[in-house]
């Protein structure tokens, strides 16, 4: 996770994201209870790149907010929680874009449909 984690963390300066993100912070934050039923597993987000993406840069909106990273984060910065999932598939689609993944930025438009 460690190495997966230093990546997008890379990835992200090239969107101006810049933050610190320990494995803890990312473990707690991929565990935290949410406000709407989720049905994507941490092992999914881990193994995907773009959606390890998008929830770095969760985090990272969320610090830059002054929050604290914590197993129920999600249900206590709302609705900062979701301004922060806004600005972070911000970034997800631009990343999708760069790499010519015209299928998930389809796929994450239709998402957002049902937020």
């Amino acid at each position: 996770m460690e190495s997966r984690l230093a990546r997008v963390l890379r990835l992200l300066l090239k969107y101006g994201v810049q933050c610190d993100v320990s494995p803890d912070e990312l473990a707690a934050y991929l565990e935290s209870p949410t406000y709407e039923n989720n049905a994507v597993k941490p092992e999914e987000i881990l193994n995907n790149e773009l959606l390890l993406l998008h929830e770095v840069a969760e985090i990272c909106f969320l610090k830059k907010m002054g929050h604290v990273i914590s197993r129920n984060i999600i249900i206590n910065a709302y609705p900062d929680t979701y301004y922060a999932h806004l600005k972070a598939i911000d970034v997800e689609l631009a990343e999708a874009e760069r790499q010519d993944k015209s299928d998930w930025i389809a796929r994450r438009c239709e998402d957002l449909k049902t937020i």
